[in-house]
């Protein structure tokens, strides 16, 4: 099930964002901020009481920007990452946008095959020098 989170959710997704390697690693705080925004759309996945992964996304002016999917490990290639970015999807945008590690090549895949294309690269983006992949997807709005 994908619902709407709330802070009792903040811990699971913490913690999943601390295991992330190549993700954007948010600390509860960030977290804690994202659920306050009026504008930002904050999503879990759980199954049985059992979390198992998040999405962030800031729906303005008809622009939906993906911050963050993360699913945990144990659930990965199970359809979660889909189910949560097919949510935000379906959000009433014109264009959604996101950036991801050029290094991370299963991102880029899953992204690309919902019609998301590259359009552009920021050079030593991320704190550790890696390069941003800007991407793009046109949407009607419903």
């Amino acid at each position: 099930m994908i619902r709407p989170a709330v802070y009792d959710d903040l811990p699971a997704m913490a913690e999943l964002e601390a295991s992330e390697a190549m993700g954007s690693q948010w600390r509860l705080a960030q977290l804690e901020e994202e659920l306050q925004r009026t504008h930002a759309q904050v999503l879990v996945a759980v199954s049985n009481d059992n979390f198992l992964g998040h999405a962030i996304a800031w729906l303005i002016a008809e622009e939906l920007e993906i911050m963050t999917i993360a699913v945990c490990p144990q659930y990965r290639r199970k359809g979660i990452g889909q189910a949560l970015l097919s949510h935000l999807l379906n959000l009433p945008h014109r264009r959604s946008l996101l950036e991801l590690r050029a290094q991370n090549h299963s991102a880029h895949a899953f992204y690309t095959s919902v019609d998301f294309q590259a359009v552009g690269l920021r050079k030593a983006y991320y704190r550790n020098g890696d390069d941003a992949v800007l991407m793009e997807r046109q949407n009607g709005v419903p």
